[in-house]
């Protein structure tokens, strides 16, 4: 009875290797980490904040789709659809990474879970003529955030390239290299920045012990883009005198493929530009890297924003 009693003790003791917290454990060991996902930090938060507390000691075969929903509502009530459907892909993943290891499992999750639709999410904000103009105007009185934002425009590049551009990245004859994670996508690894950027850049002060272009505080590159971003926007509308949608940082990306193709810019060199992967057969067996046309084609960038702000003026 005693041999038997410390069985059952130690059995108790031994962890579940089918929990959803065990599932978790090594899917973020054996597939985030190791393939070193870009969202792995992101990955993990959401686990840990808002699935862990529900299902941690779970048995990840006793979870249902009743329980998917109810973990979703919450989550949609206090962060709002976007952020519910962000956790169900994560989810989703979870499950069916752990589906390809075990005979007998089947992911809770079916098609038609996600709270918005695909086409509602789709952004479809350009900046018109005159905004651009108002862009930058503000844009050359707002110091390191306004040259930034000249930088991002010029070269539509995503926000966090070009805040973390370091002056050692730039050589002499313009050439951005553009450090990338492994695996990363949606950037061009170099581009050759036109003369119009290269003297927004060049603008720039050399703070010492600091290696960004756009320097904040602390040896760190600038950050803080919610306070810039509504300073900003309240001189863009004081300059053009009325109010103007929403946009974001983001915006300027497509706003610059826009501009693009208005110069006749081939559809796939600015898709290059942008750092985006090439579909098909064309994507697979195409490995030239295009760089004399990405580099024309954000010349062309760089003259027509230059033609819409001395229009303007």
């Amino acid at each position: 009875m005693a041999a038997e009693a410390v069985s059952k003790a130690e059995a108790k003791s031994q962890p579940k290797l089918h929990t959803f917290n065990a599932v978790a454990d090594q899917f973020l060991a054996m597939h985030v980490e190791e393939l070193q996902l870009r969202s792995a930090k992101e990955i993990r938060r959401a686990i840990d904040k808002k699935v862990r507390p529900e299902w941690g000691d779970k048995e990840i075969d006793t979870i249902r789709r009743r329980d998917v929903t109810r973990l979703l509502d919450g989550v949609a009530e206090d962060s709002g659809p976007v952020a519910a459907d962000k956790l169900l892909a994560f989810l989703s993943k979870i499950f069916n990474w752990h589906e390809t290891r075990e005979d007998d499992f089947s992911s809770p999750i079916v098609r038609g879970m996600n709270r918005t639709r695909p086409k509602d999410r789709v952004r479809k904000r350009n900046l018109n003529d005159e905004e651009i103009w108002a862009l930058w105007q503000v844009a050359g009185t707002s110091g390191t955030f306004g040259a930034f934002i000249k930088i991002a425009l010029l070269t539509a590049q995503r926000r966090a390239k070009v805040a973390s551009m370091k002056w050692v990245d730039v050589d002499e004859n313009g050439n951005w290299e553009i450090p990338c994670e492994p695996r990363e996508k949606g950037v061009p690894r170099d581009i050759l920045l036109p003369t119009f950027a290269l003297d927004v850049i060049r603008n720039q002060p050399v703070i010492s012990e600091n290696p960004y272009v756009f320097a904040g505080k602390s040896g760190a590159h600038i950050a803080g883009f919610s306070k810039y971003k509504t300073a900003f926007d309240k001189a863009m509308v004081k300059h053009l005198g009325h109010e103007i949608q929403p946009w974001t940082i983001h915006d300027l990306r497509r706003t610059a493929k826009t501009l693009m193709s208005s110069t006749g810019v081939r559809p796939d060199i600015s898709e290059r530009v942008l750092g985006h992967s090439i579909p098909g057969v064309e994507g697979i067996y195409d490995q030239f890297t295009y760089r004399p046309h990405r580099a024309n084609a954000l010349r062309r960038l760089a003259r027509k924003v230059r033609r819409i702000v001395e229009k303007h003026e």
